[in-house]
């Protein structure tokens, strides 16, 4: 049996506190379509706006390639945009930085023009100012659990004949560059 990780409901987790601090316009910047992470938090995000009610805005989901001047530009076009977002999600650690030293070369301020939260397992994301909210996983036990199907493989020598999914526990670890400025700490 063929074994895959998956993204357990961060991104619907991030999204859906985000819509909880008044945010109905959403963007989100992600990573290769092509990724079976890439869809699982894209239906996260797509979830918790459905959820809500809210419809989804095409332009905003943003497919990223890791280009600093590339992303740089994306982001500095969609909050020029006169029908900008009030909010921008973003599904790995390094589009959640970009974002945050974007916005702050173009002086928006976060989270009261424009609220960030992300993916992210570095523990200096809360030394940020301001501090980023950010979905962590458990790094340590996905690739423990990684290594533990690797030698499943190897030691039963047979091509497993169907996919397991498996899914970990991740943590909303809410900051103040998603808070309403009345929540902000």
């Amino acid at each position: 049996m063929n074994s895959e990780i998956v993204d357990p409901p961060g991104a619907f987790d991030a999204t859906r506190h985000l819509i909880e601090q008044g945010h109905k316009k959403i963007a989100h910047f992600t990573i290769s379509q092509h990724l079976g992470i890439t869809q699982n938090r894209l239906n996260g995000y797509l979830d918790a706006l459905r959820v809500e009610n809210i419809r989804p805005n095409k332009n905003w989901i943003m497919f990223c390639d890791f280009n600093e001047i590339t992303i740089s530009q994306m982001i500095r076009k969609l909050v020029k945009d006169k029908n900008s977002p009030t909010a921008i999600f973003c599904s790995v650690e390094r589009l959640s930085i970009l974002c945050l030293k974007v916005l702050k070369e173009m002086n928006v301020r976060i989270p009261e023009e424009i609220a960030l939260a992300g993916f992210s397992d570095n523990p200096l994301g809360k030394y940020l100012n301001p501090a980023l909210t950010t979905v962590t996983q458990p790094t340590f036990s996905i690739g423990q659990k990684a290594t533990e199907l690797l030698i499943d493989l190897i030691e039963d020598e047979v091509q497993p004949a169907a996919y397991k999914i498996i899914q970990l526990q991740t943590t909303l670890n809410i900051q103040a560059s998603s808070l309403r400025a009345e929540k902000a700490v």
